[in-house]
């Protein structure tokens, strides 16, 4: 787990237990493992209700505010809440006891002054740590068919058990350890279960709690305002919070104080003092689940982690010492439980500080927490060491080279978390438009500036007007590497509302990994940061300013006034020695950014560049000096978008690329129309984003880690509809050439895209594109070969001589009179309009191009054993296998990755096809020939037809004599050189 996940579960980050969800055990297959320790009995079935009506939380309600009414009701819907959680389970996580202990330390917490509580307020304490448990076990339960017990990848699994998977894959190491041990596994694989459904499977929701409260029936109803659905979700999304369930934005969700009716009467409920009350008390509970990664960690080991040991050591911890230094103590079985309880005690105590810091909750809190009493049992172990990592040493490779290679990788961090902001603000900016609250108009702007401050120091610095930062995001997600904003509690919270409205707003956070502020410091002796942060309702904050002169540095966070314009300044002062004199940002930007989602300017002295909102920035340079990755895209350009926030495409005159959030990108593994001899597209710049972005990408950015040249080749053929629109007389025969040149794949999909909309390509007079004669643009050759000299592209001019029964083919797919005429003399049947076989732009690279050294040269009479990799053509290996035999080459090579074709593959004619002629189909149209070329006369018997489809001819070709002729006999007439030059006929 990353060191942001760390930091989620050591900070008190609930994390439930599925034990005794009905629904989860009856969804087990009867051969589900059973972990051991799971046989420990259950708390009576009526502890619950006990527990909840002898509580000592009643007793801070003042005698002249009568408690009995409330009592009774939330025995009810106790009552209620233990009965729907009865059942056995198999999850060696489940700790029966948490709910009891929450409530307990309800009461440790309150018990040295009171609160002086409404009932109402007593009686939504009492309730919570019930409701937790249920509501997870519940949430649970919904996703029980991911069968965490097993990590094995399922090759078709289901989409909530696809989630499950593309979650562990971050855990890979642990997986793989699990994987060899068959009782660790379904530990390990139960614990991911957990902390997949705390962080990706977001269940603290209003719906889902409506849910719960609906299934609980008519015993809330009376209850009221105290069972609120959307304050309850609040309330249970901040028990695993941590420190950040003083997050400003988390707790105005909720109403300092507020009036409800509940009972028989109003009530009056203190809403912050009790979520951050509760959050404490949470945490003091301890849960297995909720402890630091060390212990999921050390399960699958030499010496591992004991399950049962594990729960032993919980359930007999206690909260020592006094009542303003609470000391955790516990007898551990292990070391990595020593470890985590040290760990999970100090990030409470941060927790204790921020619950203490806003002032809220009128108690005398604990001043601090302590671990001390957490120690080794007996005779369990005699010592232990860990291994540690010199964070100073990370930090500075991190920071340099040797992780990101490319110190331009700066300037493109800034512009993606510039990026991230802008789109956040106009997430923010639509709710009001889609819920009838006043309209927020939004227009995102990002801006570069390099320049000499007052001191003569160089700097770069990045300004947006986007959501801005508050205390906390400076204070976490940007002081923390490997923390995102879209993992923060308080924007997934956000999200869900924005989701549920219709139409819902989306946002789509380009962040990855949560370390790209890392990478300043790759240019950077000191980043100074000035933000304001603009509220869910669209107030500003106040305006504050940090400076930062390292890793691992202390900086403090000034506020230079109460409110501003939200947004975001990031000064890059930039390293003596090692930035050069004339390095520019703007340069950096013109090299990797080819589409702004938000207008964009760049300024470096006498330097500027800007780029409209949404618009392909065009960069004409020169073949020899273009740079690799980058946007080397110019000419014109012809735009379509997949959707208002996917993917786009622009079809351009020069060069081409593929971007990700507009940012160049290279593919990783290319494969369809992203194989190129060189790096990117040709003829095409695809930026991929919004949903159509890849889910993989490299640390640096710089490559899609996926395959992505299936998904961008369905892109490209929808997109290729723009060119319906385009007139005739547009100038794309070049381009065209330049898109063949590049890709067999891209091509074949804009040559069939031509072809549907009748949109014909001509070269020198001659249709290499067109709806009749199909794509090869070859043709220009073998019909004009005189005109054809001094072309020295293969596209139109491939080396050598064409074989004979392929130059047939051509001529009689453009019906060319001079060459049908004498053909004719010998075949009469070629003048009778029969189906061809139309040629497709892949054709013509299998022939010309599918030998791995070959430049452009036609084939002899066999393709020499070769590999003919299958990802270049997007198409299975079986597909260009059977392309091949259409086109009279049977491949003796290998076809991969798919499968290795050392044989000829021999497919039946459409006449000898059993299939086919069940299915009743025609015969397939094909070249006239399918083996090579000269064969022999005497092959065939007189009067039957050759074993190749030939749908041009209904028999072969015969002389005066009555003789067949050789498909190298017509070639030759064809060609202008009478027939016994190369083939002697009638055995002559």
């Amino acid at each position: 787990m990353s060191e942001g996940d760390s930091h989620n579960s050591m900070d008190g980050t609930v994390v439930g237990n599925v034990f005794q969800a009905r629904n989860l055990y009856l969804q087990a297959p009867r051969e589900a493992p059973v972990p051991p320790g799971t046989s420990e009995d259950e708390a009576e079935p009526d502890a619950w209700v006990r527990a909840a009506g002898a509580s000592a939380v009643w007793d801070l309600v003042p005698p002249e505010r009568e408690t009995r009414e409330h009592r009774s009701l939330v025995a009810a819907v106790v009552g209620r809440l233990a009965a729907s959680r009865r059942g056995p389970g198999t999850d060696p996580w489940h700790d029966a006891e948490v709910p009891l202990r929450f409530l307990e330390h309800i009461e440790r917490l309150t018990e040295p002054d009171g609160l002086d509580l409404f009932p109402a307020e007593a009686a939504l304490l009492v309730l919570l740590p019930f409701l937790h448990r249920t509501h997870y076990l519940r949430r649970a339960a919904e996703v029980a068919g991911v069968e965490p017990w097993s990590l094995a990848v399922r090759a078709r699994a289901e989409p909530v058990r696809r989630r499950f998977e593309v979650f562990t894959e971050g855990h890979e190491a642990l997986v793989r350890r699990a994987r060899r041990n068959a009782a660790a596994e379904p530990v390990v694989g139960w614990w991911l279960f957990h902390r997949w459904l705390a962080r990706d499977q977001e269940f603290a929701e209003p719906e889902s709690v409506a849910g719960m409260l609906a299934e609980l029936g008519e015993c809330v109803r009376p209850l009221g305002g105290v069972l609120d659905a959307e304050r309850l979700a609040t309330l249970l999304h901040g028990l695993r919070r941590g420190p950040d369930v003083c997050h400003p934005e988390h707790l105005h969700q909720l109403p300092e104080e507020d009036r409800v009716r509940s009972g028989s009467g109003p009530q009056r409920i203190r809403f912050r003092r009790l979520a951050l009350l509760a959050t404490l008390a949470h945490g003091m509970a301890v849960e297995a689940a909720g402890l630091p990664d060390i212990v999921a960690e050390h399960v699958a080991i030499p010496y591992p982690v004991d399950m049962a040991g594990l729960r032993r050591t919980l359930a007999g911890a206690t909260w020592g010492g006094t009542a303003e230094l609470p000391v955790l103590r516990a007898e551990c079985h292990h070391e990595a439980v020593v470890e985590a309880l040290h760990a999970y005690t100090a990030r409470l105590d941060t927790v204790l500080h921020a619950v203490r810091a806003t002032g809220i909750v009128p108690l005398a809190l604990p001043a601090r927490l302590s671990s001390s009493g957490v120690v080794p049992g007996r005779g369990v172990f005699e010592g232990y060491a860990r291994f540690r990592s010199d964070d100073r040493r990370f930090l500075s490779l991190a920071v340099g080279v040797e992780l990101y290679k490319d110190r331009d990788l700066a300037v493109r961090e800034l512009y993606q978390n510039a990026l991230d902001a802008c789109r956040y603000r106009r997430a923010r900016s639509q709710y009001p438009d889609r819920t009838g609250a006043l309209p927020n108009a939004y227009e995102g702007g990002i801006r570069f500036t390099q320049d000499v401050d007052e001191d003569g120091r160089r700097y770069v610095e990045c300004e947006d007007n986007g959501v801005g930062m508050g205390e906390a995001e400076l204070r976490g997600v940007f002081s923390h590497a490997g923390a995102r904003f879209a993992e923060q509690a308080e924007f997934r919270l956000e999200r869900a509302r924005w989701e549920a409205l219709d139409p819902p707003v989306r946002l789509y956070p380009n962040s990855r990994f949560g370390i790209g502020v890392l990478s300043y410091f790759m240019l950077a002796e000191e980043i100074r940061v000035t933000t304001c942060r603009m509220s869910p309702e669209g107030v500003p904050g106040p305006v504050l300013r940090a400076s930062v002169c390292g890793p691992e540095h202390l900086f403090r966070i000034v506020r230079e006034a109460d409110r501003g314009a939200p947004g975001t300044k990031v000064r890059l002062y930039l390293r003596e020695g090692v930035v050069a004199k004339q390095w520019s940002c703007v340069n950096v930007l013109e090299r990797v950014l080819g589409v702004a989602e938000f207008g964009t300017v760049a300024e470096d002295g006498t330097l500027w560049a800007t780029w409209e909102a949404g618009r392909l920035r065009t960069r004409d340079i020169e073949y020899r000096f273009r740079e690799t990755p980058g946007i080397n895209a110019s000419g014109w350009s012809l735009a379509w978008t997949c959707e208002p926030e996917g993917a786009q495409v622009f079809w351009c005159q020069e060069g081409g690329g593929l971007l990700v959030d507009g940012l160049v990108v290279s593919p990783l593994h290319p494969s369809g129309v992203l194989a190129r001899t060189d790096a990117g597209l040709a003829g095409v710049v695809v930026n991929l984003r919004g949903p159509d972005a890849p889910e993989r990408l490299s640390v640096d950015r710089q490559h899609v880690v996926d395959d992505a040249g299936p998904a961008i080749g369905a892109l490209l053929e929808r997109a290729a509809a723009v060119f319906a629109d385009v007139p005739a007389e547009f100038p794309l025969s070049e381009w065209f050439r330049s898109v063949m040149d590049g890709s067999a794949a891209l091509a074949d999909i804009v040559g069939d895209a031509f072809a549907r909309q009748g949109r014909e390509i001509t070269h020198r007079g001659v249709p290499v594109c067109s709806p009749l004669t199909g794509t090869f643009p070859a043709d220009v050759s073998l019909l004009l070969p005189e005109q054809s000299r001094g072309m020295n592209s293969w596209v139109v001019r491939p080396e050598g001589y064409a074989p004979d029964h392929i130059y047939v083919w051509r001529v009689l797919a453009h019906g060319r009179r001079d060459a049908l005429s004498s053909l004719a003399e010998l075949c009469p049947e070629v003048l009778s309009r029969r189906p061809l076989r139309t040629a497709r732009a892949s054709d013509q690279w299998l022939l010309v191009r599918a030998r791995e050294s070959s430049q452009g040269h036609w084939p002899g009479r066999r393709l020499p054993r070769t590999n003919i990799d299958s990802h270049a053509y997007g198409r299975p290996a079986r597909a260009l296998a059977a392309q091949l035999m259409d086109l009279g080459y049977p491949h003796e090579g290998e076809a991969s990755p798919h499968r290795p074709l050392h044989t000829p593959l021999h497919r039946p004619t459409a006449a000898h096809d059993p299939a086919r002629h069940a299915r009743r189909e025609p015969p397939r149209p094909a070249v006239p020939r399918a083996c090579g070329s000269s064969v022999p006369a005497a092959t065939f018997p007189r009067g039957t037809s050759p074993p190749w489809p030939s749908p041009w001819i209904s028999r072969p070709a015969r002389c005066a004599a009555g003789s067949p002729l050789s498909a190298s006999a017509c070639a030759s007439t064809a060609r202008g050189f009478p027939a016994a030059r190369t083939t002697n006929c009638c055995g002559s």
